[in-house]
């Protein structure tokens, strides 16, 4: 966020999946932030501290969230029964929306949580298309997804959090 790194997901043709890396943009070596598993998707947490990123080392993918300068240990912070990928996080940190597994055909929903919490996942958005690559609006009030809802690939904005029937 402060716009002096960036974080990336690297294939690693040794180890044949990805890992997370984060670069410093004044220069130096980039550090490679995850290990164990596949990592991918990674995106910064508001504050520019850590990073929240898909991995699959406990076997499904989860969420995780670690210290960008891999100062602590990685922390899941969605444990579903499917996998999800694509975090995004609320300009205010509130939120985390994701997305659940599209492997099978027109399948994958829109889910939201407040990490730290008990509450469980919303359903943001679930049609009996595909959806991925959520995006918050700066402001954190609209949410873009792009679905196959209606028979071909379109971008919709709903509001968010509470998505209703309410569509562009």
């Amino acid at each position: 966020p402060s716009g002096d790194k960036v974080v990336m997901s690297v294939f690693d043709s040794v180890s044949q999946g990805r890992h997370v890396w984060v670069k410093d943009l004044a220069g130096g070596a980039p550090l490679k932030l995850t290990l164990e598993g596949e990592s991918r998707h990674p995106t910064w947490t508001p504050d520019g501290t850590c990073i929240t990123y898909s991995s699959n080392r406990d076997g499904n993918f989860d969420l995780w969230t670690e210290p960008a300068d891999n100062s602590g240990p990685a922390v899941r912070i969605v444990d579903l029964a499917e996998s999800v990928f694509q975090p995004e996080w609320s300009p205010d940190g509130e939120w985390l929306v994701f997305r659940t597994n599209i492997l099978a055909p027109d399948s994958g929903s829109i889910l939201a949580v407040r990490p730290g919490t008990d509450e469980p996942p919303i359903e943001v958005r679930a049609t009996p298309g595909m959806e991925w690559g959520p995006r918050l609006s700066p402001d954190g009030r609209w949410l873009a997804i792009s679905s196959t809802e209606s028979g071909r690939y379109q971008v919709y904005v709903v509001p968010f959090p509470d998505a209703g029937q309410t569509i562009w």
